[in-house]
């Protein structure tokens, strides 16, 4: 079990943080939550917001929590909580936040696609391909989801659907035969 986790460990922080809507320079990087002004809900956000990009979680999760009581509506801020606590290993709490996101917005694609990584790396793998497969079949569905998709095929020990997704991202040729191999690796 370890050991199929642990790629998924070493990536779910950074793609937790991208499929919550952070880029790199959109926020500064490092600032600490708690000096952040709080006097809006968009302030606590952006300074969760900044505290995930500089890997403070236990500071992202204070002012996500203060943004969520202010504007208890608002299904990005639920998801940024949802990545916080994650990355302090908090995975049930996490994927409350991210169920409570999808409540407020079904249509939220990085709530549902950060349970899906959480039930993934929580040993879920089986419910994480089963929220994400709805998603992943839509005309729009994009890399990201078709990528967290695979994994959770991997994590839920079905390397060759997981391969057969990522096909054209793992390359053609032998590239692609290592690539394939690596994954399925991955899974065991």
């Amino acid at each position: 079990m370890r050991r199929r986790l642990l790629p998924l460990a070493t990536v779910l922080p950074l793609t937790l943080a991208a499929c919550a809507g952070q880029h790199p320079g959109g926020a500064a990087a490092g600032a600490p939550a708690a000096g952040y002004p709080a006097a809006a809900p968009a302030d606590a956000r952006q300074a969760g917001r900044a505290a995930l990009l500089g890997g403070d979680a236990v500071n992202a999760e204070a002012a996500l929590r203060r943004a969520v009581q202010r504007s208890p509506g608002d299904p990005a801020t639920h998801s940024l909580l949802g990545v916080a606590l994650d990355m302090q290993g908090r995975h049930a709490e996490a994927q409350a936040s991210y169920r409570e996101a999808l409540a407020l917005d079904s249509t939220h694609a990085g709530a549902r696609n950060n349970l899906a990584l959480s039930l993934t790396l929580s040993g879920h793998g089986r419910e994480a391909v089963s929220v994400l497969e709805p998603l992943a079949g839509g005309a729009d569905a994009g890399g990201r989801t078709r990528h967290n998709l695979a994994l959770a095929y991997a994590a839920a020990g079905d390397s060759t659907r997981a391969a057969r997704l990522m096909a054209p991202e793992l390359g053609g040729g032998a590239r692609g035969a290592v690539n394939a191999w690596r994954l399925a690796l991955a899974s065991q």
